[in-house]
């Protein structure tokens, strides 16, 4: 089915089913001897195609709404799951250039330095950007820390060209807030709020966590976790730990952004 023919209802419906059931698993970030585990859903357009149609029709209605009467002439998609939600500029009949992790190492490409979500620094590179390109929004498919989008307007913007904002199919965590509060002349925003949080019958089982917000109880049973069994092998240490935080932690869409 085509995925323009699709009522706003249903591209709701859809995104949240494929999102809802999607599989959990953790990173870790080692600063000094504190060592900071982050939860993380596997989104579906990291696992196969079978949204993918509704995603990229999300966001078309999403910047039909923000930026139809912008002027903008092009979407900047940044490495790498950002490549699969390209077809979006054809979609809108704009231009769309790519960000890279690659450095082409000419002169007329734009070098973007930033942070990653998880404090990394990190790199990346622009070499289709011509003067024809005024006024641009960034696409992505999560925006969490919002580290990338600010990375890109700082390197845009002093290489001269205008950015109006960015647009999402998920965002998580304060990175919309923070790009707000950075930049207020700029719009941004996720088609779907996404929270990793815990069941219910977890929250009245683990009575330690009451007082934490619901969206910070993952990461604060994750830490707990890596400290009680972190005697273990790091293989059977990763599958206790991922065992029990998909027993009893859920992706859970929120609310959309019109809501």
């Amino acid at each position: 089915m085509d995925s323009r023919t699709l009522s706003l209802d249903v591209l709701k419906a859809r995104i949240r089913e494929e999102t809802e059931n999607s599989p959990l698993t953790f990173f870790e970030k080692r600063s000094g001897r504190e060592i900071a585990v982050y939860p993380y859903c596997i989104l579906p357009l990291e696992r196969d195609t079978s949204i993918l149609g509704e995603c990229v029709e999300a966001l078309a209605r999403l910047y039909i709404r923000m930026f139809a009467a912008e002027g903008v002439t092009t979407l900047v998609f940044p490495e790498s799951k950002a490549f699969l939600l390209a077809s979006l500029a054809d979609r809108l009949e704009l231009r769309g250039a790519l960000t890279r992790k690659r450095d082409y190492g000419i002169p007329e490409q734009i070098d973007i330095a930033m942070e990653t979500a998880y404090r990394e620094k990190d790199m990346m590179h622009c070499a289709g950007l011509s003067e024809n390109d005024s006024k641009l929004v960034l696409v992505e498919d999560m925006i969490s820390g919002g580290f990338t989008v600010s990375g890109h307007i700082e390197a845009f913007e002093e290489a001269g060209f205008e950015v109006a904002g960015a647009i999402s199919v998920y965002e998580r965590g304060d990175g919309i807030r923070s790009l707000e509060a950075r930049y207020p002349d700029k719009r941004f925003a996720g088609f779907a709020r996404l929270e990793i949080l815990p069941d219910d019958e977890f929250l009245e089982r683990m009575k330690r966590y009451e007082g934490i917000e619901r969206e910070d109880v993952t990461a604060a049973f994750l830490s707990d976790l890596r400290k009680e069994y972190s005697g273990y092998n790091d293989v059977c240490y990763r599958d206790i730990l991922i065992e029990q935080l998909n027993k009893n932690f859920s992706p859970v869409i929120t609310r959309f952004c019109d809501e």
